[in-house]
């Protein structure tokens, strides 16, 4: 997501099988597209979901980029959403955070399958 002076990547904040009480973090950057240094702000809200593993504002030079990591503890086995504020003097952008819970993992037998659809056909 980008806005007149800077570049936010990634789009969206994506924490993929977080299981309860596993921590995991992802990092956020932020590109300095203009030509004058800027002073960029992230703001989460207050909850605990989500965490800024770092310091919350920076000066960007031109050109150059600035990351933070961004962290997350599973409380529950829900899908947890939340979105992260980048901030500068003149604009901001929203940047959306969601943690799926683990998926089960189906495994299938391609014997059984294979014998399961055989039997199909020859019943017909």
């Amino acid at each position: 997501m980008s806005a007149t002076a800077f570049i936010v990547t990634p789009e969206t904040l994506i924490f993929r099988n977080s299981d309860e009480k596993d921590s995991d973090s992802l990092e956020i950057s932020v590109r300095n597209i203009s030509k004058k240094p800027i002073r960029i702000r992230f703001s989460l809200p207050q909850t605990n979901l989500f965490y800024l593993s770092s310091g919350q504002t920076f000066l960007i030079p031109p050109g150059l980029v600035s990351s933070v990591k961004i962290s997350h503890q599973s409380k529950s086995n829900v899908i947890e959403k939340s979105s992260v504020r980048i901030y500068s003097p003149d604009e901001s952008v929203q940047i959306p955070i969601i943690a799926y819970p683990p998926s089960p993992n189906v495994q299938f037998n391609e014997k059984t399958i294979s014998e399961l659809y055989r039997e199909a056909l020859e019943r017909f």
